[in-house]
Order: structure tokens, then C-alpha cells, then sequence
């Protein structure tokens, strides 16, 4: 990957000669970004900010983050609505930065749809996983497992174009060693969106080697599934666990 005006891009798009380029020298800071990037970044913090006037009243963590026992009686919704709720100004800061600087290149490289793809398998992955192995007490947001997502796809689509993803691979090792020792920090859902990330990016790196979108289809729904499975078996093992008491 190259550094491009935002975030980082394949060499292919990065080429003057691609017609994918986009002029963005008289762009505002948002508009640079392409819809999808710029979308979630914009929900973000527009959902952070709202929280703050309405003194947490509004997309409080205890109506919409990823809290096991509230997913576990239907509200399924939380394992996507956490991903966009933040515990404080580092917290979005961070994530949102990120975001900026990996979200724009992956996106122009693989399309909106296959982004979308990567960012939401990522992000719900991400709960799922938190929400299959933490305890069932913790309450759980923030983009971050999304993010990881994005680290990790870009890595492997990198992988697969011969770019050098060390630094990449670097930052991504920090993270996850930081995650693992800080207090209040959910590794868990860290490692989740990475895994998923990976895996998303893995098959339709395979469909394209192959020529076969069938293929990534195929892929995609296995994912799908997998998640699904284990969000089914927590939610089982949950309700038993509280009509024990």
C-alpha cells in the first residue's frame, strides 16, 4: 500500500493512469472520503456528540452496547449498535483516526459493496466474539473490532497485491498486546474483528484468483453462519445460565 490524500491505497489505484483516482486537492476533509468510510465516521460521532447534550440520556451504552444478558432476550440489534458507541474522547478519537487513515484506500480498492462486506462482518464479529467469551457482566462498545477488521484485511489484500504490510503487521501486534494488559479494554472483540476482517479479505482475495464470485458468495454466507451459530449457542447457554437462579 501507498499513502494516498486519504488513508492508503494499492499501487494500481494510486497510478495517475487509474481512473479511479479521485481529484481531491479542492475537497473539504469530508468529501475526500469515499460514501461509506465517511458515513460511519459521520454516525460516530454525530451519535457521540448527541450523547454528550443529552447527558448520555440518548445511545447510552446500557440501552445499545453489547451487554450479554439484554442480547441474550432478544435484543440482537446490540451486537451492531455498539460498534458505534464510544466511552470518551480518546476513545472515538482514536477509533475514528483509524479509521481515516484505513478505511478511504480500502475502500476505493475493493468497492463499496465488498467494503461493506469487510466493516460489518468485522464489526459484528467482533461483538460476537465478546459476546460468546466474555463475562456475562461486562457491557461492551466502540468501533474498535471493526477497525481491527479493516488492519487485518488490508494486510491480507496487501499480502495478495505483494505490498509490504509490515509496519502494518507491527501496529496490528501493539494493539492487540495493549488491548490484552490494559484494564477496560475488550481484547476479545479485538481478536474477533480481526479474525473476521482476515477471513472476509481472504475469500475474495480466493474469488478473484479464481474468477469465481460464486465462490466469495459461498464465503461470505459461511461467515455469516459461523457467527450466527455462536451467537445462538451463547444466547442458549445464557438463558440456562439465568433460569438457574
Amino acid at each position: 500500500m501507498v499513502d494516498a490524500p486519504v488513508g492508503y491505497q494499492c499501487p494500481d489505484c494510486a497510478s495517475p493512469k487509474n481512473s479511479k483516482v479521485v481529484n481531491v486537492a479542492n475537497q473539504s476533509f469530508l468529501s475526500k472520503m469515499p460514501i461509506v468510510t465517511r458515513s460511519i465516521l459521520v454516525a460516530c460521532v454525530a451519535i457521540f456528540a448527541i450523547g454528550l447534550l443529552t447527558g448520555g440520556s440518548v445511545f447510552a451504552a446500557k440501552d445499545f452496547g453489547m451487554f450479554p444478558p439484554a442480547v441474550a432476550q432478544g435484543e440482537f440489534y446490540r451486537l451492531l449498535t455498539a460498534t458505534f458507541l464510544h466511552a470518551g474522547f480518546l476513545h472515538i478519537a482514536f477509533n475514528m483516526y483509524a479509521l481515516y487513515l484505513l478505511g478511504p484506500g480500502l475502500e476505493y480498492y475493493l468497492g463499496t459493496r465488498r467494503y461493506v462486506a469487510v466493516y460489518f462482518l468485522a464489526a459484528v464479529g467482533a461483538s460476537v466474539t465478546s459476546y460468546y467469551f466474555s463475562d456475562i457482566a461486562i457491557v461492551s462498545v466502540g468501533a474498535s473490532g471493526a477497525i481491527f477488521g479493516l488492519m487485518t484485511a488490508t494486510m491480507v489484500i496487501g499480502r495478495a497485491i505483494r505490498a509490504d504490510t509490515t509496519q502494518l503487521a507491527t501496529l496490528l501486534l501493539v494493539n492487540l498486546l495493549i488491548g490484552a494488559v490494559a484494564h477496560g479494554i475488550d481484547w476479545r472483540a479485538h481478536l474477533g474483528g480481526a479474525a473476521v476482517g482476515a477471513a472476509v479479505a481472504f475469500v475474495m482475495v480466493q474469488s478473484d484468483t479464481k474468477r469465481n464470485k460464486n465462490l466469495e458468495w459461498a464465503g461470505l454466507a459461511v461467515i455469516a453462519l459461523v457467527l450466527v451459530g455462536l451467537t445462538i449457542m451463547r444466547t442458549n447457554d445464557i438463558q440456562q445460565l439465568v433460569s438457574g437462579f
